[in-house]
Parts: C-alpha cells; structure tokens; sequence
C-alpha cells in the first residue's frame, strides 16, 4: 500500500520531468524564436522602407499629397501584419483560429473605419478632388487641408478646422468649386415699369463689359426674365474665377456698382408698395332702450 511519502515522491517526480520538458521544448524552440523576432524587425524597417516608396513614387507619378498619404499607411500596415503572420507560422502557432475570430470582431467593432478606409481609397482613385481645392460637402464649405486614409480636414471660412469622415465625402452631394476654372455669377434685380429697359439693359452690359475682373468668355448676359408685382425682373449673368474668394468680392462689387449706376442714369429700383383701401361705415348711433319700470 502506498505510503505519503510514495505520494510525494511521485509528484516531485512528475513536477521535475514537467520542468525538465518545458526547458527542453524552450531550448528547441529558441533558435525558432529568435528567427521570428529576427524577421519582425526587419517586416518593421522594410515597412517604413515600402510606406517611403509608396509616397514618394505615387508623389512622383503627379499623385496629391493626401493620396500618397493612404497609400503609404497602407503599404506599411501590410508590411506589419505580413511579418507578423511569418513570426508566427515561424513558432508553429496556428493563426487561422486567430485570425478568424479577429476579422469576425474587427467586422462589428470596425465597420465604420473599415468603410471610411474604403472610401479613402475611391477618393483616391477618382480623385473628385484633392488638397487646396475649394469645396462644398453637405453642409460644410471649405478649401481642403489634408486627406487622411479615413477623414478629410476642411478649413472653413470662418477659420475652423473641420473633420469630415470620407464615407461622407462621398455619399454626399460634392460641390467642388475648384474643377472649373471659370464660375457663374447671377445678380437679380428689379427697375420700375416706366423704365427704358434697352436704355437698363445696355448700361449694365457696359458696366460688365469694362470691368476687367468680368470674363469676356463666356459673354455677359442681361436678361428681362419676369413681370413681379412692383417692378420689372432683370437677371444679370456673368462669369469670373472660380476661386470662391473672388467670387464672393466680385458679387458684392457688382451689385454695389449696378445700384451706384441705376442712380446715376435715373432708373429706379422699386419695393413693394401696398395700398391699404379702407371704406369706414357711418354708424348712427341708437337711444339706449329704457329700464321697465
């Protein structure tokens, strides 16, 4: 019959083999190990390598500098996760359990940086458009600063920094002032009906004619567009840079110049004027009817 110390001598006899596996295993595995940390330093340095290349080489190809940006996070993500993935094959440790479960997660946890990613990319290459242009994405204007791989910075007028997530740029309505190199103005107004409205027209065609900031091409135009209550509707178009600065000042000029001239050539620009037709009834007014007595 087994006595206690029999017990004891078995389990101090069990624990040292365990002991004894363990390092013989460790020592096997060692030159394994420093193997695999021997090929993630050089995935680290060949990523920062790759994430230069990339840069410089699409920088080079006349690609924008926010492009180049999401390319080179891009190649340098890769080059981490390739390396770590050689590491660990390199250990016999099998990823595809890990590997499973990660993208599982990451497909819940990450849906929306995955999709602000994903639009970086069809950002880049679209290119609907790239850093300093000026533009309108749902309900903010601006001239673009920097184009992340998942957001895009927009300086606003007012000299904010504005943070717009590129699933955004994309899903909504994109107004980029900057493709064309000419923008539409159209001012309108409204003269009184005893005007001479050839004597109107050609005044303000003459106006728009000698301003030099006007674009010959495509030709100013002044249109008689609308009868309205209290006056006749003129539409003046004309067209300048398209850089929205210029735009703004130009408007505000022109309108400023159409008033200082109806003034001087007489013509009027009416408001809306309501008269009020009142008929008062005479009210005769009656004898209190009197008390019973």
């Amino acid at each position: 019959m087994a006595t206690v110390a029999d017990h004891a001598e078995t389990v101090g006899s069990g624990s040292a083999g365990g002991i004894t596996e363990f390092l013989t295993r460790a020592w096997e595995m060692f030159p394994y190990f420093i193997v695999a940390v021997i090929v993630m330093f050089f995935s680290v340095f060949f990523a920062k390598v790759a994430r230069a290349m990339a840069k410089k080489t699409l920088m080079k190809s006349g690609g924008h500098e926010g492009a180049s940006s999401i390319v080179g996070k891009s190649a340098y993500a890769l080059s981490i996760v390739l390396g770590a993935t050689i590491s660990l094959k390199i250990l016999g440790i099998d990823i595809s359990f890990i590997t499973g479960a990660v993208v599982f997660g990451l497909g819940f946890a990450m849906k929306d940086i995955i999709e602000n990613y994903i639009s970086g990319i069809m950002i880049l290459l679209q290119q609907p458009f790239k850093i300093g242009d000026i533009v309108k994405a749902g309900s903010v204007t601006g001239r673009v600063e920097e184009i992340e791989a998942r957001t895009t910075f927009i300086r606003v007028f007012d000299g904010q920094r504005v943070v717009v997530p590129n699933s955004q740029m994309l899903s909504e309505t994109l107004t980029n002032y900057s493709t064309y190199p000419e923008r539409r103005i159209t001012i309108l107004v409204g003269v009184a009906y005893d005007t001479d409205l050839n004597k109107a027209v050609e005044a303000v065609l003459g106006l728009l004619t000698a301003d030099k900031n006007v674009l010959n091409k495509p030709k100013p135009a002044v249109l008689v567009s609308a009868f309205e209550d209290s006056s006749i509707k003129l539409t003046i178009r004309f067209w300048v840079d398209s850089t929205l600065t210029n735009f703004l000042k130009k408007q505000s000029a022109i309108t400023l110049q159409i008033q200082e001239l109806f003034q001087k050539e007489g013509i009027s620009i009416p408001f809306p004027i309501v008269a009020l037709d009142t008929d008062q009834q005479k009210v005769t007014p009656k004898a209190p009817a009197s008390l019973p007595a």
